[in-house]
């Protein structure tokens, strides 16, 4: 199965170094019983789903990076610790996205993927600083760490590091 995994990504001209991550990462989140690798890539038209899955596997290969990176300074290690508090969350959401778009429950799914771009605004927040996340571990309910001044914050340091915008 994962060799007419690697055709179709090759076909889809993704880049090959990245192609056995994406397939490992997918027998992976099988494995944990996330969606089935056998689920998708299955066609070599890709589908808004089968693009989904190179997003999340891309992202499951990001994680198994970090395993075999260590950390070479304290912010690479916090931003570390602020990514993978957040896998089990962004897997569970992935899986129920496919669950709810195959039954056709779209309101709610536009729910779960609004959660996760929230999560991901607070790890791009932590990226930029990551001593916000052990801020936000003692404060969850800190007005700075609401969804849109989350947003704001991110919006004004673009501006601020972007003079064309």
């Amino acid at each position: 199965m994962e060799k007419e995994k690697i055709k179709i990504l090759i076909l889809n001209k993704l880049p090959g170094e990245a192609i056995p991550e994406l397939v490992a990462s997918g027998s992976y989140f099988d494995q944990m019983n996330g969606v089935k690798l056998s689920d998708y890539w299955n066609s070599v038209e890709f589908s808004n789903r089968d693009e989904f899955f190179i997003v999340l596997n891309a992202y499951l290969a990001l994680i198994h990076a970090i395993h075999k990176i260590s950390p070479s300074n304290e912010w690479r290690l916090k931003f570390d610790v602020a990514t993978l508090f957040q896998l089990k969350s962004n897997a569970q959401a992935a899986a129920s996205l496919d669950l709810l778009t195959k039954q056709h429950c779209y309101a709610d799914a536009l729910s779960v993927c609004r959660t996760m771009l929230s999560r991901l605004n607070f790890l791009i927040l932590c990226a930029l600083n990551p001593n916000l996340f052990d801020v936000w571990l003692k404060q969850p309910k800190d007005e700075r760490f609401i969804d849109g001044h989350v947003r704001d914050e991110l919006k004004n340091k673009v501006h601020r590091n972007n003079p064309y915008l």
